[in-house]
């Protein structure tokens, strides 16, 4: 059951135990909480958790692209870590929805993600230097519900579909998507 005023932020990290989202601004202005939201990456520090329910949800321990993680590593795209989940989740997001991107829609996709140590040169490298071939993955989902604690080999993956057992609106709620 779903606490009324629940964010999808709140039951990734509190009730599934995925802590790559981080709890940052808690207003949307961050983006270390970026989440995939039925293949649409979202400030889940936003979304009420009742809107997740049906839809698929991917959070960066989801995500099995190491030529992504691969290039953060080598084009210095980050430092301290705390936003890095959210970059890599939205820009797996733009490289799922535009496998060639140029400079400036790599610069507008990531101005919706904030980060204080690096500059964002190294990010946009990292971009452009994994967009070869991350287009083509395809993301394994999990059946799982919000009382259930990890999956039947042990693993909490964080790609799932979220069933909480009531319906909810589905809308826009509020992610990097809708600011485009």
């Amino acid at each position: 059951m779903v606490h009324p005023g629940e964010t999808l932020l709140e039951m990734l990290r509190e009730r599934l135990g995925l802590l790559g989202a981080k709890r940052g601004c808690e207003n949307g202005d961050c983006g270390a909480c970026t989440v995939l939201l039925g293949g649409r990456p979202v400030k889940a520090c936003l979304v009420p958790a009742v809107e997740a329910d049906g839809a698929v949800v991917l959070t960066v321990e989801g995500l099995r692209d190491e030529r992504l993680r691969q290039a953060f590593l080598e084009q210095g795209g980050f430092q301290c870590g705390f936003c890095t989940a959210g970059f890599l989740v939205n820009a797996f997001a733009l490289l799922q929805a535009h496998p060639d991107p140029g400079d400036e829609e790599i610069r507008l996709w990531l101005e919706a993600n904030l980060c204080r140590c690096t500059g964002y040169e190294g990010i946009e490298r990292a971009v452009r230097s994994a967009a070869p071939g991350v287009a083509s993955l395809k993301i394994e989902v999990a059946e799982r519900g919000i009382e259930d604690e990890e999956h039947a080999d042990g693993s909490l993956d964080g790609a799932c579909r979220c069933g909480m057992g009531r319906g909810a609106g589905r809308g826009d709620p509020g992610g990097r998507a809708a600011s485009r």
